[in-house]
């Protein structure tokens, strides 16, 4: 379980911070807005959900509020995915 939870944080990071090779929260945001039709700052909010969860996570802190709160941010991007992308996509 850590290794993912790492890997949430290091995400995080990349989309949030620009670290990785990311974009920055300023770039992330425009993304939101102009591609998904979100607001600006759901991308703070979902990068802040990332990057605390996961260590939080890491940790073993609160772990089934963390889990909920992951969950319910991976649903919203199924759903945002699948109405940019109807078609069905095959899954091995």
């Amino acid at each position: 379980m850590r290794q993912p939870a790492c890997f949430s944080c290091r995400m995080a990071r990349r989309s949030w911070c620009g670290w990785f090779g990311g974009y920055g929260i300023e770039a992330t945001g425009q993304f939101f807005a102009t591609k998904l039709g979100l607001p600006t700052s759901l991308a703070l909010v979902a990068g802040l959900i990332e990057f605390f969860g996961g260590i939080l996570l890491t940790v073993g802190f609160l772990t089934r509020a963390v889990a909920a709160l992951i969950m319910g941010l991976m649903f919203v991007a199924v759903e945002i995915a699948s109405l940019h992308h109807p078609q069905p996509v095959a899954i091995l």
